[in-house]
């Protein structure tokens, strides 16, 4: 309400008492404009629920930015370290417009770094040895069974 254009919106159950004012409906209702005068300075219920909301989701959206930020320096700083242990560019050669290589820096266009090497490449070729040895073993040795029943017969 804008107290200009409205007359009681300025009665004051004070000022109407050194007026000397006493009529008691007058009374009752500058004191009931008071009291919705000092309701309407006070945030409602819905106001503060919808404010706390909006800093709780404020908040847990800041967490969230900054959760999603260390995951991608990791998966960067991994990716990194995949493509030094492959000798590949960071883009893997799958930029055109890479400043690094033009897209052509993929697996094997660059001197792999040795640590990273070591750590990724040499034990994934160990497992590949293994598996190819594994196999190998249990071929012969179903090719012995086999040779020894057709000899058996």
């Amino acid at each position: 309400m804008n107290s200009v254009n409205d007359p009681l919106a300025t009665m004051d159950p004070a000022l109407l008492q050194r007026l000397g004012i006493d009529d008691a409906k007058l009374t009752a209702a500058a004191q009931l404009m008071e009291q919705i005068r000092a309701a309407s300075n006070e945030p409602s219920v819905e106001e503060t629920e919808v404010e706390r909301s909006a800093s709780d989701t404020t908040a847990a959206l800041r967490a969230e930015v900054k959760r999603l930020r260390r995951e991608n320096q990791l998966l960067v700083y991994q990716a990194d370290t995949l493509a030094d242990a492959l000798g590949a560019c960071h883009c893997f050669g799958t930029d055109p417009q890479c400043p690094d290589c033009q897209g052509d820096g993929g697996p094997g266009s660059f001197i792999p770094g040795r640590r990273n090497f070591r750590n990724f490449v040499i034990p994934v070729l160990e497992a590949l040895r293994d598996l190819r040895n594994a196999r190998a073993a249990r071929k012969a040795a179903t090719s012995e069974e086999t040779t020894a029943s057709d000899q058996a017969d």
